[in-house]
Parts: C-alpha cells; structure tokens; sequence
C-alpha cells in the first residue's frame, strides 16, 4: 500500500521495473546486499529529514525489508511501519 499525497519524499527500494518510473519516488536499487542500500539510504538522509520507504514485491516475500528496517534502527534512525499491511515504512533521524 503506497502513501497518497505523503507529505515528504518517498525512496522505492527495488528495481526499475517495480518503480515503474514514478516521479514522485526515487529509486534505490536493490542488489542483494542490505548493508549496500541501507548506505545508498544514509545518503538520501543526510539531505532529508525523513522519508517514506517503499519495498517492491520481490525484496518483501523474501523478508529483506526487515533486514533494511533493523540495520536503519541500529544507525539510530526511527523506522515505523505506516499501517500494519503496508508497504511503506517511515523513517526519521532520532533527536
């Protein structure tokens, strides 16, 4: 379930072809390695406050966005899962 109107930019974690080209996302590409993306993350967050994330199908049947979502918590980030069947996770730097 993807976020109508969010209110700060919203990071697709997959490939070009489940970001379909969306202009209101920017793509990470996922490549197998979480510590590679969630670094590729650290960048998009040192410009922006928080974020949306937003997992393509692939990287959520395997459970991968659990790994993303655990080294992000462990960098001291606040990461929340927007509604229980969601897709889409919020990210803010802790205070």
């Amino acid at each position: 379930m993807l976020l109508e109107n969010p209110d700060r930019p919203i990071i697709h974690i997959g490939d070009r072809f489940s970001w379909a080209y969306k202009r209101d996302q920017v793509l990470i590409k996922w490549n197998r390695h979480p510590h590679s993306t969630v670094e590729q993350l650290l960048k998009k967050l040192e410009v922006e406050e928080s974020v949306f994330i937003d997992f393509a199908s692939f990287v959520l049947a395997q459970g991968l966005e659990l790994v993303v979502v655990d080294l992000l918590s462990k960098k001291g980030f606040i990461v929340k899962q927007v509604t229980a069947d969601s897709t889409s996770y919020s990210v803010e730097k802790a205070a």
